[in-house]
C-alpha cells in the first residue's frame, strides 16, 4: 500500500513538473510570437515613413529642376520666341501654316544642349525618365516661348489668347518663380484644383480660369470643395478676368482668396482672410 502511495506521489509530481514545462514553453513562444509581431508591425509603421522620405525626396528634386527649367527658359525667351515665330508662315490672304516638326526639332535642341546639360541629366536619370515630368518641361518651353512678347514679358493679349491648360501652367510657372513647389493635377478627377502649392509647410489649392467673362461662384464652390479634397491650408481662385459680386461675398464666408493672374506672383502667402 505504501508502495502504491509513493509512485501514486511520484507521478502526480511528474504530471506537475510535466504541466510546468508546457506551461513555460507555452509562455515562450507567446512572447516570440508578440516580439516577431512586434517587430513586423514597426516594420510596417517605419516602412510608410521611409516611402514617405522618398517621396518628399523626389517631389523636392523634381521642384528644382523645374525652377531651373522656368529660369533657363525665361533667360533665352527671346531667342525661343523668335525660333517659334519663324515656323509660322502667313500669306498675303490672312492663311497661316505652321512647320510643326521643325518646331518640335529646335525645342529638342534646346532640351538636349541646354537644359540636360544644366541640369546634369544623363541617360540614367530617373527623374528625366519619368514621362510626365519630361512633358511638364515641354510644357514650360513651349508656354514661354509661345506667349513671350517683344519686351520678354506676358502681357494680357497673350493671356487672352491662351488655352486652359497653357493658362494653368503659367500660373503654374508665376508661382515656381515665387518659391513655391508646384504640382498641376491632372485635368480629369482635379476635384476643382488645377494647382497644388506648397511653400514653409502650408499648403494652397488654386482653381485657374482663363476667361473674358466675370468669375461667378461656382468656381469658388469647387476650390473650396477641392481645398478640403486635397488637405490644403488655403483655397485660391486666379483668373485674367473679374470676379462676380456673389463670389466675392462667396468668397469672404468660405475663406476663398481671389486673385488676378498678374497679382500670382506677389501673392501675400499664407493669404489674407476674407480678400
Amino acid at each position: 500500500m505504501v508502495f502504491w502511495t509513493a509512485a501514486g506521489v511520484a507521478l502526480f509530481f511528474l504530471i506537475l513538473i510535466a504541466m510546468f514545462i508546457a506551461i513555460f514553453a507555452s509562455t515562450i513562444r507567446s512572447r516570440r510570437r508578440e516580439e516577431q509581431w512586434g517587430a513586423e508591425e514597426w516594420a510596417q509603421l517605419v516602412a510608410p515613413s521611409k516611402a514617405e522620405e522618398r517621396e518628399r525626396r523626389v517631389a523636392e528634386e523634381r521642384d528644382r529642376a523645374l525652377s531651373q527649367v522656368v529660369e533657363l527658359a525665361r533667360s533665352h525667351a527671346i531667342v525661343l520666341s523668335r525660333k517659334y515665330h519663324a515656323h509660322v508662315d502667313s500669306d498675303d490672304y490672312g492663311t497661316t501654316d505652321f512647320n510643326l516638326e521643325g518646331w518640335r526639332k529646335d525645342i529638342d535642341y534646346f532640351v538636349e544642349r541646354v537644359v540636360r546639360q544644366a541640369l546634369g541629366f544623363g541617360k540614367n536619370s530617373t527623374l528625366w525618365s519619368d514621362a510626365r515630368f519630361r512633358q511638364e518641361v515641354y510644357n514650360i518651353i513651349v508656354i514661354i516661348a509661345t506667349n513671350i512678347s517683344s519686351q520678354g514679358e506676358l502681357g494680357s493679349e497673350e493671356i487672352s489668347k491662351m488655352s486652359g491648360y497653357e493658362f494653368e501652367h503659367h500660373c503654374a510657372l508665376l508661382l515656381r518663380e515665387s518659391g513655391f513647389e508646384v504640382t498641376v493635377t491632372q485635368a480629369s478627377g482635379d476635384q476643382g484644383v488645377d494647382i497644388v502649392a506648397k511653400k514653409n509647410g502650408d499648403v494652397m489649392a488654386v482653381q485657374c480660369k482663363r476667361q473674358e467673362s466675370p468669375v461667378g461662384n461656382k468656381a469658388v464652390q469647387e476650390v473650396s470643395s477641392g481645398r478640403r479634397h486635397y488637405g490644403a491650408h488655403y483655397a485660391v481662385v486666379v483668373t485674367n478676368s473679374t470676379f462676380t459680386q456673389a463670389a466675392k461675398e462667396l468668397a469672404r464666408t468660405n475663406d476663398v482668396f481671389l486673385c488676378h493672374v498678374s497679382e500670382l506672383g506677389s501673392l501675400p502667402f499664407p493669404p489674407k482672410k476674407g480678400q
